[in-house]
């Protein structure tokens, strides 16, 4: 058991010393070209629960930005620091002269350091979902209606307006050529149904930005959100227009690739 006990020291001391390692000093980029940048997908985007909307409302489908539920789920690495906070006991502490401490004092060492883990839980969730945001597709319509779906993410890419104030793509969605990867979400009527995506901020570029989803076999957009984006975003690389199998934001093109695809599963 003192082995045991021992161990559990050492294993807490290490975890302690890198609360003093900043997140910044953890991570490091480096610069990278026009086409790289365009390859750095981020189709993150994810369906969550469904709430109802008024019956009164005029009907309609749309996108619009939520806000932020960051720290409603813990990141893996957030996770972590939440599991240190919880494994602390004030019976195995490896400080010294910790038995000549009275029991306030104990109890007070021990509650700080767990909240300095909690701290360091919520500085990662921070720095690791700087760039989420999250939307609501509405569905204020009597039917239900399909929202198109790639292997459990929702179809989306990101516009922004260049420097003539017209709309245009930053970003591919990289279309499977799998049958088994193509589903139908099906939200109900009169229902908010969330997802959520990673936008990279990236650039000296100041501009509107939207995002543009699949919904029942059209284009719907969201409402505009400031972004801040490489000017080279705007410049679509040759290799993108080339290929068969990326979208870019054509409902025609999207509506014809997808007729070769049987929706296999209508998901709740």
């Amino acid at each position: 058991m003192e082995a045991v006990l021992k161990f559990r020291k050492i294993i807490l001391g290490i975890i302690v010393s890198t609360l003093l390692v900043p997140i910044e000093a953890q991570t490091s980029k480096g610069d990278i070209n026009c086409e790289e940048l365009w390859d750095q997908l981020s189709f993150n985007s994810f369906y969550r629960n469904k709430e109802v909307v008024s019956r009164d409302s005029i009907p309609s489908i749309k996108v619009y930005k939520e806000p932020e539920f960051r720290n409603e789920s813990y990141t893996e690495n957030a996770k972590k620091y939440i599991s240190y906070a919880k494994m602390i006991n004030i019976k195995n502490m490896a400080i010294p002269n910790w038995e000549n401490l009275s029991q306030e004092q104990k109890e007070t060492y021990v509650s700080n350091l767990k909240q300095s883990f909690i701290n360091k839980a919520d500085s990662i969730q921070r720095a690791e979902t700087a760039d989420i945001i999250y939307f609501t597709i509405e569905n204020n319509t009597p039917d239900t209606i399909s929202i198109q779906m790639q292997d459990f993410t929702i179809i989306t890419i990101l516009e922004a307006k260049n420097a003539s104030g017209a709309w245009q793509p930053v970003e591919y969605w990289s279309l499977s050529d799998c049958d088994h990867s193509f589903f139908i979400f099906k939200a109900d009527a009169y229902t908010k149904n969330y997802f959520a995506r990673r936008i990279i901020h990236s650039g000296n570029f100041h501009t509107k930005g939207r995002i543009a989803t699949f919904v029942y076999h059209q284009i719907i957009y969201s409402d505009e959100f400031d972004l801040t984006i490489d000017e080279c975003k705007l410049n679509i690389p040759q290799k993108v227009l080339e290929s068969d199998y990326k979208w870019l934001g054509d409902v025609d093109v999207l509506n014809e690739y997808l007729k070769g695809f049987r929706n296999r599963v209508y998901m709740r």
